[in-house]
Formats: structure tokens, C-alpha cells, sequence
């Protein structure tokens, strides 16, 4: 499992074997700054230089090579969305075949990526043939409104599907294609960050606020699936650089772990004022039905300091046209469900793996336990199809 970050490497070697996850190793590596330009990758075959160096130590450790890696996806400009699609069969009579799920899929998938293209093309303005599909998956099915166990004995007219995918420009797919070159391993999964996140927390209609290092996104969890999600280019390194113009002396780790200091009251002021007004645009782009969750949870860098949290808890959402029906309450990760299917967990682990990696964590082992199922084949074949 691998976490790219600007400023740290992350990588956690597990094995899934009867239900339950063993931790076998876990390592971390500082990037330097060179790496990244905010959350642009500036210099890949340096990024790659440091994975490489990162696994190979974890190999040394556990004593045998790592075969498949996943990996996160952080190179911005990523759009992500759910989407439900219903194909109508000509013959509801005949029970379903492999190969009609296979075809049906296909074309739900087709369709769905169109829909996907035009929403990349809005925000970032890419054309359509400069957009690739980084992954999908389905949330959900029904046939003529009833979801049976095993589809194949099924008969209906309608299938309703709930894919989920991600669309990102074609030139950062190959970021994530030159790493697992280098590296000569078989990149089996890359699943975004904010997909991941999502899978960490208790309830199935949310709103999350990942403040990240350099930017920040914003994830609406509906129906227990992530339903859309929006970000901006502003994160807590923004307001730690404009403390440093201020205090040039403190170096970055003073800054960041001394942030509720009162001396730095001015510049949180001026972060805040530039963050809250994109937080507030981004926000209602995202509620199409401008009505805000009731539980809310901050996560990422933002999670720790409290300036920030004070300051949503109070957020002018009308002032948006958003409205707030109900008393919001934030709430914090649920781990109960992954900490259950560990086979070894210890107090190092929890000081040392970060949200984000439980959350990589728990949706391979939910991938893994549904590879063999129909539905999951047939959407594999369906995307090699589309590919």
C-alpha cells in the first residue's frame, strides 16, 4: 500500500489471508521539496527514485518481494462521482448470461464515463480525448426494483446500476503508469484519496472536509456512497507560509505543531478569509440541493487544529445560500470495522499509519472479498472493453 505525499512516502506491506489483515511492515520517507510544486509532481523519476527505495527496505525487512502495489492518487485535477443508470433488456423473460451482464455493463459504463467527461471538461476544461478513466466501481444494483443474491437465476426488464468512477486528465494516468514501471510491479489498484477517506467514516450521509497540505477537498458521502465530491487549491501549508513571512526564523515543524499561537492570530485571519470564501463557493457547487448534512467530520491536517474547526462550527452557510435544517453535529472516523479484520494491530501502528492508509486498507480487502463475485468480473471485463 502506498501513500504519495509532498512531503512524506508512505508504505504499509499486508498480506489477507482468511478474512483478516496482517500488518507485516510499515515505512516512511521524507520528499524533498524539489518533488512536488504545491500539488503538482515536478519531478517524477525523483518520486519514483524514492518509492523504489522506500519498498526496497520494507522488502528487506519482511524478507521477500512485494508483488502487487496500490496505490493513492494525488496529482489533483481528479473529478469523482456516482451516477445510477438503468438499461432496459428486450427479452425480461429470459434469465440474465455472463456475457449480456458483460454487454450491459459496458454500455452503462459507456454512458457514464460521457457524463463523467463533460463534468471533467467543466471544471478543469479538458477535452474529452485528453480524459482517462482512473478507476470505477458499482455501489449498487436492482432488477425491476428487487436486488438478488445471485443475478444469473434472475429474470426482468430493468437493471439499475450505481457506478462510481473517477475521471482524470490522460497525462497524469501515465504518472501513475511510469511508477509501476519503475518499480516493475504489477500496480493493481489506484484509488483516490477522498474514496478512501470516505470508506473510514460511521454514517452513510455526511459531509467530509479533508484539509490537506496544499489543497482541500470536500466529500459528500449520500446513501453511504460518495455521491460527489469538490476541492480547491488551498491547504494548511498556505497559512504556514504566510506565517513564515511574518516569523522567518521558525522553522516549518515549529509552525506547524505552534499554529493556536496568539502571535499568529493576523495571519490565521487572512487564511481564513481567503479558505472560508472558496470553502463556501466550493460547498455549494458541491450541495446541489443546498441543504447541509447533518454530521460533518474535518480530516487531514485541518482535523488537528482547532482554529479551524471553531470557525466551520460557526461557518455564515446562509450567507451561500445553504441551508441548515437541523443542529450540524461533527463527528470523527469510525476504525471499529478495519481494527475487526486486523490479525495484529499495536499502539505503534495507530501512532504511526494515517487515516487515509486504513482507509486503502480496508477498500482492498473489500475489493479482494468481492473480486470472485459476478458482478465484479463482469465490470473488469466491461472496462477492458471501453479501454
Amino acid at each position: 500500500m502506498l501513500d504519495i505525499g509532498k512531503y512524506k512516502l508512505r508504505v504499509v506491506a499486508i498480506t489477507i489471508k482468511n478474512k483478516k489483515i496482517e500488518i507485516l511492515e510499515y515505512g516512511e520517507k521524507r520528499q524533498d521539496s524539489s518533488i512536488f510544486l504545491w500539488d503538482s509532481c515536478n519531478n517524477i523519476q525523483g518520486l519514483c527514485q524514492n518509492i523504489e527505495a522506500l519498498i526496497v527496505r520494507i522488502e528487506e525487512k519482511i524478507g521477500f518481494s512485494i508483488d502487487n502495489l496500490v496505490s493513492n492518487y494525488r496529482f489533483w485535477e481528479i473529478h469523482l462521482g456516482s451516477h445510477s443508470l438503468t438499461y432496459k433488456r428486450d427479452n425480461p423473460e429470459i434469465t440474465f448470461t455472463k456475457q449480456e451482464l458483460i454487454s450491459i455493463l459496458t454500455s452503462l459504463e459507456e454512458l457514464f464515463f460521457i457524463h463523467l467527461k463533460k463534468k471533467v471538461f467543466q471544471r478543469f476544461g479538458y477535452a474529452e480525448d485528453e480524459i482517462s478513466l482512473l478507476c470505477s466501481y458499482i455501489n449498487s444494483y436492482k432488477i425491476d426494483g428487487e436486488t438478488p443474491k445471485n443475478v444469473l437465476k434472475s429474470t426482468g426488464e430493468k437493471i439499475t446500476v450505481s457506478l462510481f468512477a473517477a475521471g482524470i486528465p490522460k497525462y497524469k494516468q501515465e504518472y501513475m503508469n511510469y511508477i509501476a514501471k519503475w518499480g516493475k510491479k504489477n500496480l493493481s489498484m489506484v484509488i483516490p484519496s477522498e474514496y478512501a477517506i470516505m470508506g473510514t467514516m460511521q454514517y452513510s450521509h455526511m459531509l467530509i472536509i479533508h484539509i490537506g497540505t496544499n489543497a482541500t477537498s470536500l466529500i459528500h458521502k449520500k446513501r453511504n456512497r460518495l455521491q460527489y465530491s469538490n476541492d480547491f487549491p488551498l491547504g494548511i501549508s498556505h497559512l504556514v507560509e504566510k506565517i513564515k513571512l511574518s516569523h522567518p526564523k521558525l522553522s516549518r515543524f515549529e509552525l506547524l505543531n505552534n499554529i493556536q499561537n496568539p502571535d499568529f492570530a493576523m495571519e490565521r485571519d487572512k487564511f481564513w478569509d481567503i479558505w472560508g470564501e472558496n470553502f463556501g463557493i466550493s460547498l455549494k457547487e458541491l450541495l446541489w440541493t443546498a441543504i447541509l448534512p447533518k454530521h460533518i467530520a474535518i480530516t487531514g491536517w485541518g482535523a488537528s487544529h482547532k482554529f479551524l474547526q471553531e470557525k466551520l462550527k460557526n461557518f455564515p452557510y446562509d450567507s451561500y445560500n445553504i441551508s441548515v435544517p437541523h443542529t450540524t453535529i461533527f463527528t470523527q472516523e469510525d476504525l471499529s470495522e478495519i481494527f475487526a479484520l486486523m490479525k495484529n494491530i499495536t499502539l505503534e501502528h495507530l501512532d504511526q499509519i494515517p487515516l487515509e492508509m486504513y482507509g486503502l486498507i480496508q477498500e482492498v480487502y473489500n475489493t479482494h472479498e468481492q473480486s470472485h463475485s459476478l458482478l465484479s468480473r463482469a465490470l473488469k471485463k466491461a472496462l477492458r472493453n471501453i479501454s
